[in-house]
């Protein structure tokens, strides 16, 4: 090979031209690559190659899941173009974001009230969608979001990511694990009925986004710990710090609104994406007087 050639990488399925890897999993590889056939740039998500038996049925399980995604249409969740097996394994083409993650984001600071509510409006809305079709996500938390448009004078656009945790849930269902029997999820976003391996549903994900938009009113996690037993045992029955105390400017009304997310028992949560959203306050109303 010359000094300065590199390797191509292959093409999938005779049409999407991988061009480079702009992210990694435990059970998956995602490339940046050219759909040929339709003359543009998707993200395609390739399923890692597994060891043994039970990586290979989680990766199945993930796949599988994934196809519940496919069919959700909503302009604040990522679109799934196509999904497919070929020699090497199951890949699936989606939508590719331009824009910065919440996470990155939330690195430079809290977002300011109005970002806030504007984040939370397009959420919440996305939410109800997938909740309606009965989808959990099971994974809520700022990695997963992606903020498009961001300082366009239109305002930025929220991207939800990754429904590869996701299920169909038409009744509340037990907490999956993976193949190291460990609970799937993010620890600082996960609802006490995951840790407790109770049935989760929606209400897990509206648990999860009270504890993201916690952390982008105040730049801290809503539980923190020198090791996962104390995270976990908080989640279970510690109470989050005040709002206020953490950013005066809260106001009592949004303070209250916030906390109802972070309930420990899920029928004191708000009970539907959609009940929350008619109950958020207004800009005037999130200010402390």
């Amino acid at each position: 090979m010359a000094p300065h050639e590199t390797t191509r990488l292959p093409d999938v399925a005779g049409r999407y031209e991988l061009q480079k890897v702009i992210g990694t999993g435990g059970l998956s590889t995602v490339y940046e690559a050219f759909d040929r056939q339709l003359n543009r740039t998707v993200a395609l998500k390739r399923m890692n190659r597994a060891d043994d038996q039970n990586e290979r049925n989680l990766i199945e399980q993930a796949w599988r899941e994934s196809i519940a995604a496919a069919n959700l249409k909503h302009p604040n969740i990522v679109r799934v173009y196509d999904l497919g097996f070929d020699a090497t394994g199951a890949y699936i083409v989606m939508e590719l974001i331009e824009g910065e993650s919440l996470e990155q984001v939330l690195e430079r600071g809290p977002l300011q009230l109005v970002d806030f509510l504007h984040f939370t409006d397009e959420t919440l809305r996305a939410l109800e969608v997938a909740h309606e079709h009965g989808i959990v996500h099971r994974d809520i938390k700022p990695g997963n979001f992606m903020l498009e448009h961001l300082g366009s004078p239109l305002g930025f656009t929220v991207k939800i990511l990754d429904f590869g945790l996701a299920k169909y849930v038409n009744a509340p269902r037990p907490q999956s694990t993976d193949q190291m029997n460990s609970i799937m999820g993010s620890i600082y976003y996960m609802a006490p009925e995951q840790f407790s391996r109770k049935p989760v549903d929606h209400r897990t994900d509206l648990y999860a986004f009270g504890c993201v938009v916690y952390e982008i009113l105040t730049g801290y996690n809503v539980f923190y710990g020198d090791a996962v037993s104390q995270i976990i045992h908080s989640h279970l029955y510690d109470h989050p710090a005040p709002l206020h105390q953490l950013r005066p400017e809260i106001s009592p009304q949004l303070e209250t609104w916030v906390m109802t997310f972070l309930e420990k028992n899920p029928l004191h949560r708000p009970q539907s994406a959609l009940e929350a959203l008619k109950t958020l306050p207004s800009l005037e109303e999130c200010t402390a007087v």
